[in-house]
């Protein structure tokens, strides 16, 4: 535990924009899969390039590390993934069309006084999923973290299911504590499986045997032999109006009200019950969600729940 909150602290230097996928249940995005699977291969290729241009061989792990390297966040806006897409993207693939949007979003009684002054992640679309750009932070940048306490844990004899849940477990208490609570009041159970995902990504450049992204050439080179699909990673579990934040109970009052005056009736629209009943039927469940159900099922200190933080408690029916 202590190493998992050194390593924490360490990153302390970044810090995500929240996101509000309310706005989006009645907008129609258009899928943004092929730019983002662009711009991964992309900073592969660089970080392959640099890897490459070492005078000795490199490990595969050292490679897999220099390519997260390209994805290295710093403090809010200056977000790689997040900068190439607000850039990249086509109109129709975002919304709202800019960040200053605060005042239309759950956050307009801001939690913490700088929110307003960074703006909020953008909504976008991959497969029919609706998330945060955000997300794709966690899921390149927070999930390296994910992947170098899981090849810690392996090098300590670990076995690879030990291993992973001491990665998650790093994810819980940076959502109780620097990215989480201590940022903007919210801990994120999106952000969470955006990092495991995350991880399963990079264990794919070296971990992943046969269906491995990389591999060493006759020449001592690494070549990406596999091209990286974020289709493959997209969870409904990334939406956060589908996988509900547990909010501190005095930012959850600042909500509420918008929530119930905004959302109760958009809730039954046909838009927002198709989308939510695609979501029920999306493949199984990820380790770290089972993983996580686990410890709320022990109600785990890590893993705050409160049944009245949801649209079904706020929302009366007939």
């Amino acid at each position: 535990m202590k190493k998992i909150l050194l390593t924490i602290l360490f990153s302390a230097n970044v810090l995500a924009l929240e996101t509000d996928n309310y706005l989006a249940w009645d907008i129609q995005l258009d899928d943004s899969s092929q730019k983002i699977n662009q711009y991964l291969e992309e900073q592969i290729h660089i970080g392959l390039s640099e890897a490459n241009a070492k005078r000795e061989i490199q490990s595969c792990f050292d490679v897999t590390k220099k390519i997260a390297s390209r994805f290295k966040a710093k403090f809010v806006h200056d977000n790689p993934v997040e900068k190439w897409l607000r850039l990249h993207l086509d109109h129709g693939q975002y919304y709202p069309d800019t960040m200053n949007y605060v005042q239309k979003s759950l956050y307009r009684v801001p939690f913490r006084f700088y929110i307003p002054k960074f703006g909020l992640a953008q909504n976008i679309q991959v497969n029919d999923i609706y998330f945060g750009m955000d997300k794709l932070t966690h899921f390149t940048w927070t999930a390296r973290n994910y992947f170098l306490i899981f090849i810690n844990e392996i090098k300590n004899q670990k076995s690879p299911q030990e291993a992973t849940q001491s990665a998650i477990q790093y994810g819980l208490l940076d959502e109780l504590t620097l990215h989480g609570f201590w940022a903007s009041g919210v801990y994120s159970y999106a952000d969470l499986e955006a990092n495991y995902q995350g991880l399963l990504f990079y264990k794919n450049f070296c971990f992943s045997g046969k269906d491995n992204y990389l591999r060493l050439n006759e020449i001592q080179k690494w070549e990406l032999v596999r091209r990286p699909h974020i289709e493959d990673y997209i969870s409904p579990k990334w939406d956060e109006s589908y996988n509900l934040s547990y909010f501190l109970p005095e930012n959850w009052t600042k909500i509420a009200p918008t929530l119930s005056s905004n959302y109760c009736s958009l809730r039954q629209s046909p838009k927002v019950v198709q989308r939510f009943n695609f979501y029920r039927n999306f493949k199984p469940k990820s380790f770290s969600e089972n993983y996580i159900d686990s410890l709320h099922k022990q109600n785990n200190f890590f893993t705050p729940f409160d049944k009245n933080q949801s649209l079904e408690n706020l929302c009366p029916t007939n």
